[in-house]
């Protein structure tokens, strides 16, 4: 319904005073925005003007807001720092400084090996343990720390047979994924070697590392508190002692029954934006070539490495690290499509 009154011949100044008696903002009105509000007020009525905000609240909220704004902007450049210093590092774009004390003599740090005991005293992974290693300096500064798991493959055999050894893996709370892909791909389900895993590659592995006890150098995480992959603290690394550290395991008495030593190279603790890109894959062919180093070879053509303890003459101890097969990135799958894809790569 349009208006009956001539508003269009209304002086604006007239037009102004009655628009603002009736509540209307009128600075920087034009002539027609008034015209407008008042036809408006013909057909609608007047609408109640917005309450004024509590001056108080209005400053409070300004310093919230100022606050969280300086928050995120700092959270982001954090970030952002935490990312180059990252890419600069993998990237080799950070030298280590030649002046600091390296580890690689041998009796120039210690690992303290301790058993990770049930709270609830249960037996039902009595073929399972779990260790917890810390790496120290001769002063009793801590470098590092990791964790492995043993597995008692005779205890298996007398007390379970062949059969249900491949369901054990998949149902034990305290493996970790880890273990459960390697002891679901190391057996075939009626609890035998499986060739598919260690065919192909260098050859240097057979189905002897599935015939005797083995223990996992972990790179999967156990709870909120519990890191159990291989970290060396940041400001030690490069300087030896993840080398000597694993160099004292290969010789410590809770592997003395251990015939293989396994390892699932991971890239740990990475920036989620650096995923998948090629500062990712440059991080983990430096962790491939420091396994490597040390004396791990690839296990078939899979993403599984491994070490045999106590045998200098096994063919992977005697294949030079250049004879390899080549390991490319291959994150490990989720579960539980895990039994089918590592087998059918």
């Amino acid at each position: 319904m349009q208006s009956k009154i001539p508003w269009d011949q209304v002086t604006l100044p007239t037009l102004t005073a009655l628009c603002r008696e009736l509540g209307y903002d009128t600075l920087d009105a034009k002539k027609e925005d008034l015209i407008t509000y008042l036809h408006d007020v013909n057909i609608n009525g007047i609408k109640p003007p917005k309450p004024e905000p509590n001056p108080i609240l209005k400053i409070i909220m300004q310093q919230y807001e100022e606050q969280t704004r300086a928050f995120k902007e700092k959270r982001e450049r954090e970030y952002r720092e935490f990312e180059q210093k990252t890419a600069d590092f993998w990237n080799g774009n950070i030298p280590v400084d030649p002046a600091l004390e390296r580890f690689d003599a041998p009796g120039s740090l210690n690992i303290i090996v301790k058993c990770d005991v049930r709270g609830d005293g249960g037996d039902e992974d009595a073929w399972l343990k779990v260790f917890r290693a810390v790496i120290k300096a001769q002063d009793g500064q801590e470098l590092g720390k990791f964790c492995f798991r043993v597995v008692n493959l005779p205890f298996l055999r007398q007390e379970l047979g062949y059969y249900d050894m491949y369901n054990l893996f998949h149902l034990s709370e305290r493996g970790g994924s880890e273990l459960e892909g390697l002891g679901c791909s190391l057996f075939t389900e009626q609890g035998r070697p499986n060739p598919e895993f260690y065919s192909g590659g260098s050859g240097a592995f057979g189905p002897e590392i599935a015939l005797a006890s083995f223990a996992l150098l972990c790179g999967d995480e156990q709870g909120e508190e519990k890191v159990d992959y291989f970290c060396i603290n940041s400001e030690f690394r490069h300087r030896g002692v993840g080398t000597q550290a694993l160099k004292q395991l290969f010789q410590h008495e809770s592997l003395q029954n251990v015939k293989t030593l396994f390892v699932w190279p991971s890239v740990n603790d990475f920036p989620l934006s650096l995923k998948n890109t090629p500062v990712e894959e440059k991080a983990f062919t430096g962790i491939v070539k420091f396994f490597t180093g040390v004396g791990f070879r690839h296990v078939g053509s899979g993403p599984i490495m491994a070490y045999v303890l106590h045998d200098n003459q096994h063919p992977s101890r005697l294949l030079a690290a250049a004879n390899d097969a080549p390991l490319t990135y291959k994150p490990m799958p989720q579960m539980p499509d895990f039994f089918g894809s590592i087998r059918n790569d």
